[in-house]
């Protein structure tokens, strides 16, 4: 009788010395869980079951420092400082071991590129139309860029080619800039800055990531980003700066500030207008009595870019006020739009249907002037020199004449290269704040 109980209460002693098991186990790893949770680096920390964890450790919140490395003043006690130069931020970078007069000043020179051959011309189109901000799709679409991108080129390349073959074959903007580059570099070392320039064309080579590769490689101290577009545009200078953001991470520490435009500079104005001013005078003074008509070519830009806030136009009526007031009063000033492209409205009056108006008002004498082209490409001497020029000789009108642009012209490079030097004493304007808060674009990231 007493064996049988006993042996009914094994299966109860088993039950209870299992749950105890269970208990001990449950308790121990609730203690190494907590060990495990309040380990400030817990990858590499051993850990013992049945080991209490230490408290946890007071968390210091992070000091925050500026560009400088000062330390901020907390909100309640904060002074509201001036941002530090370019200069400056290259002094506080490199002040243990080097003055920053001393220091390497690399020139990111910014533009749009073009094809080298005449077999290039369907892979820089590609590219083109592979930009978010030249070829906007909705947001719902936009995994059609890629295929549109691929047909569109496709269908154009027959056409552009045939222009490019009217040139030579291949866009001369590369020499062109290569040429602004090299000028400009000997302009600043004049000036006594240990200065290199490095050219990142958009669409073409040399790519945005071989420039930033190539001047990083060289161990600039300081990088002043100057695209060569005097006036802003989100699908010009935006779009250059928006890709240059991709590989931002390459230089995050490196002192930098960005030009975004220099419609107004002086030189720069007083260069085209010099430029205006020998047209003019080329003119007999029959012509002269007869009257000169002086037409502005800008290239065009989509409607919808103004409404949403780009400041192109702005900038490009600002810059032909200035250069007006500097070349003979006795003529008339016009301004008009090229390069339309796609079915949506672009800013207007477009450069042909100028010409022909003018042509009817009876106008024998016109100066065409490329206003926001600093180097010969396409859009010159393809669109301007060859398709204008007919069309107006078509119409009626007599003497033509076309301001060549900017290239190497002395004064103006003169005028890039003293935007440079006081750009380092500017408060410094970094690619975050020109993507993200001085102009409101979309800035999508599409690879080169």
């Amino acid at each position: 009788m007493e064996m049988h109980q006993l042996d009914r209460r094994k299966p109860v002693r088993r039950r209870a010395q299992t749950a105890l098991t269970l208990i001990s186990l449950a308790a121990a790893s609730l203690s190494c869980a907590q060990a495990f949770l309040v380990q400030p680096h817990r990858h590499t920390r051993t850990l013992r079951m049945g080991v209490a964890a230490p408290p946890p450790a007071v968390r210091q919140k992070p000091v925050k420092k500026d560009w400088l490395g000062r330390v901020k003043e907390p909100p309640e006690s904060k002074v509201s400082e001036p941002k530090p130069t370019l200069r400056e931020w290259m002094d506080a970078s490199i002040r243990e071991w080097m003055n920053v007069r001393d220091a390497r000043i690399g020139v990111l020179i910014l533009n749009l590129g073009g094809p080298l051959m005449e077999n290039d011309v369907e892979s820089f189109l590609f590219n083109l139309f592979m930009d978010g901000e030249i070829f906007r799709l909705p947001a719902a679409l936009r995994w059609l860029q890629e295929p549109l991108a691929y047909l569109i080129s496709k269908a154009r390349s027959p056409k552009t080619s045939e222009a490019y073959r009217s040139i030579g074959g291949g866009s001369p903007i590369l020499g062109y800039t290569q040429a602004q580059g090299e000028a400009l570099t000997r302009q600043l070392r004049r000036m006594g800055y240990d200065a290199q320039t490095y050219i990142a064309m958009r669409y073409s080579a040399p790519y945005t990531r071989t420039a930033v590769t190539e001047m990083l490689s060289d161990n600039v101290d300081g990088v002043v980003i100057l695209p060569l577009y005097p006036h802003f545009s989100v699908s010009t200078s935006g779009s250059s700066i928006n890709i240059l953001k991709k590989y931002s991470r390459m230089f995050i520490d490196m002192p930098h500030t960005v030009v975004t435009e220099w419609y107004d500079r002086p030189g720069y104005t007083k260069a085209v207008a010099n430029l205006i001013q020998r047209e003019i005078d080329s003119f007999t003074a029959d012509e002269r009595r007869e009257g000169i008509h002086v037409l502005f070519s800008a290239h065009g830009v989509p409607k919808s870019y103004i409404q949403n806030g780009d400041p192109y136009q702005d900038h490009i009526v600002k810059t032909i006020d200035t250069v007006k007031r500097q070349y003979s009063a006795d003529v008339s000033t016009h301004l008009s739009y090229q390069s339309k492209v796609g079915p949506v409205e672009w800013l207007q009056p477009y450069t042909d249907d100028m010409i022909e108006s003018l042509a009817k008002q009876g106008v024998k004498n016109l100066v065409v002037v490329p206003i926001s082209f600093v180097s010969e490409h396409i859009e010159t001497l393809e669109e301007i020199d060859i398709e204008y020029r007919h069309l107006a000789h078509e119409k009626g009108i007599r003497n033509w004449r076309r301001v060549p642009a900017l290239n190497v012209d002395p004064l103006f490079i003169k005028d890039l290269a003293e935007l440079v030097a006081e750009s380092l004493d500017q408060p410094v304007l970094s690619l975050n704040e020109v993507c993200f808060k001085k102009y409101k674009t979309s800035f999508e990231q599409y690879d080169e």
